[in-house]
């Protein structure tokens, strides 16, 4: 029988053998001298003051065939047992859905904001995200809504795990920016960070992107969901989602950080259109308060 137990024996065995990949970076010794084991590595550029670089290393796990497949088995059985596990779900997110990132990496191309985006590479991290200087702002912006997000819910900006299966630097930073944009749609969205509240975010996602770990969660994810009242919320969500994922602006090439003054509710008919934002399904309302 699979367990959460798996994945991480897989991940400390394909550890021993992975390769250190140094992505556009000088390496230095600290002693100008390479017998030391003590090593800095150096961005080679700067993009936009919020920004600075793309991850200056990173560490890449080669696998077989095999090998990922394992890994994406045991990934899926324990995102579904537990959606809200981002190890897991990012596990599954690399080993699978090569096509659907390739075809997220056109579709930012093709797009303005999103071919911006690619350039500059924007993280999203405490390097970038004051959230003190966020709940400072008006508490109707986009900006502020987050900032109370990530404060009630204990969130941080740099607990999203970084890409390790995936060669391509192009599409890692399209899973990358994919994780790390998801904290925002939540606020967009207005949905908690529950299992409830992530089953529906990936009726939504599932509908803009296709990735295979979406679409496992939306479909297999609501069996777990054993209140009624979630129940019914999840398949008015279902529905919504089916009608308005695709008519929506696609999130990946939303430069949100750049909106934290904006008004959130104008924001959000932006992304959503007004049938979109009329009619979706407020948690809050439905779960929450009733």
């Amino acid at each position: 029988m699979f367990r959460y137990k798996k994945i991480q024996l897989l991940n400390k065995y394909f550890h021993k053998t992975q390769q250190h990949v140094v992505l556009n970076t000088c390496v230095f010794n600290v002693n100008a001298s390479f017998s030391s084991n003590k090593q800095y590595f150096v961005p080679p550029y700067y993009c936009q003051p919020h920004t600075k670089y793309f991850f200056s290393t990173r560490r890449l796990i080669k696998t077989t065939g095999l090998q990922r497949l394992l890994l994406a088995t045991n990934s899926a059985i324990g995102a579904l047992r537990d959606p809200t596990r981002a190890d897991l779900i990012a596990t599954l997110g690399e080993t699978t859905g090569k096509l659907q990132l390739q075809k997220m990496y056109t579709q930012m191309n093709e797009n303005e904001t999103g071919k911006l985006i690619l350039k500059n590479k924007p993280r999203v991290n405490q390097e970038n995200i004051d959230v003190k200087q966020l709940l400072d702002l008006n508490v109707n912006t986009f900006g502020y809504k987050y900032g109370k997000f990530l404060e009630i819910h204990g969130f941080d900006p740099d607990d999203r795990p970084q890409v390790k299966y995936i060669n391509d630097d192009n599409l890692a930073y399209v899973i990358t920016r994919y994780r790390e944009i998801h904290d925002f749609a939540h606020v967009i969205l207005e949905l908690p960070p529950n299992v409830c509240g992530e089953i529906a975010l990936k009726w939504f996602e599932m509908g803009q992107t296709n990735l295979p770990m979406t679409t496992l969660s939306a479909l297999f994810g609501p069996l777990r969901v054993t209140d009624a009242k979630e129940k019914h919320f999840i398949r008015q969500y279902i529905l919504w989602s089916t009608a308005n994922a695709k008519k929506s602006k696609l999130l990946i090439n939303i430069y949100f950080e750049e909106l934290f003054e904006h008004d959130l509710k104008e924001l959000q008919y932006d992304i959503l259109g007004k049938n979109g934002m009329d009619s979706m399904p407020k948690y809050k309302s439905m779960v929450s308060s009733s």
